[in-house]
């Protein structure tokens, strides 16, 4: 007796392959342009020691460069409101900043390079990732410190290439901030309300804020409202520190 015929069914097609991720260097267009699919690179390869490498690198050429324009200005402006000897200690400063040594150039810039990456990235990105943490995140801490190296890229690279042009069109330092504080007249960079400009009225800031919430929420499988209030708070927290320590210098100067 003939066995039925049962036809073989068909094999399933292969799912295609996986698109390969774009190259590191694209994000640093895709950070201003398409910052969500930035962050999800990000998510899957961090790279964070690109972008670090290369904020570093222009803080210290920035820094290094035109140190004996800026340097001069914000002695000359602490210099109006010091008194006794922090007046004669910034009388010295601004002879040695008005022709700086080379010496001084390059640690000048090495402290801002360094500087920068550590105290206004690095640190604040394992603070944040803690934060993350405790609201139920998911992601690593790698994850993390490459969502905010990435994001970084919007306020000390493409601030400080602006700074860097209104620098030299103009000769002087004291619009090159692009913060609040370079519209406060006679200025202190010593004083609470400069300092509170500068960090509450960064525009560059918000944004990389904004980004880095678009990170986070990714990373972390987080909703964008928890990932906004986690990064606010974790910003508001970390400018205490600033603020604090203003306010200890000016109690010292006045002692």
């Amino acid at each position: 007796m003939t066995e039925p015929f049962e036809p073989t069914p068909p094999t399933p097609a292969a799912a295609p392959p996986a698109a390969p991720p774009a190259p590191v260097s694209e994000r640093f267009v895709q950070v201003f342009t398409a910052p969500a699919r930035a962050m999800a690179a990000v998510a899957a390869r961090p790279a964070w020691l690109v972008p670090a490498l290369v904020i570093a690198i222009l803080m210290l050429l920035y820094t290094a460069v035109n140190m004996h324009i800026f340097m001069p200005e914000q002695t000359e402006a602490q210099l109006e409101h010091a008194t006794g000897p922090q007046a004669e200690a910034l009388e010295k400063q601004l002879e040695l900043y008005s022709d700086p040594p080379i010496w001084l150039r390059i640690v000048m810039g090495l402290g801002a390079g360094l500087g920068v990456v550590l105290f206004a990235i690095l640190v604040p990105a394992w603070v944040l990732h803690l934060f993350l943490r405790l609201s139920s995140g998911q992601g690593a801490a790698r994850q993390t410190i490459g969502v905010v190296c990435w994001a970084a890229i919007i306020p000390y690279v493409l601030r400080t290439v602006l700074s860097w042009v209104i620098l030299v069109g103009t000769g002087s330092g004291r619009s090159a901030g692009l913060t609040a504080a370079s519209l406060l007249p006679d200025a202190n960079p010593q004083s609470v309300s400069y300092t509170i400009a500068s960090l509450y009225g960064d525009p560059f800031m918000y944004w990389m804020l904004w980004v880095v919430v678009l990170g986070v929420s990714q990373v972390h499988r987080l909703p964008v409202s928890r990932s906004v209030i986690v990064v606010a708070a974790t910003f508001a927290l970390l400018s205490v520190f600033p603020i604090g320590f203003t306010l200890l210098g000016q109690l010292f100067s006045q002692g």
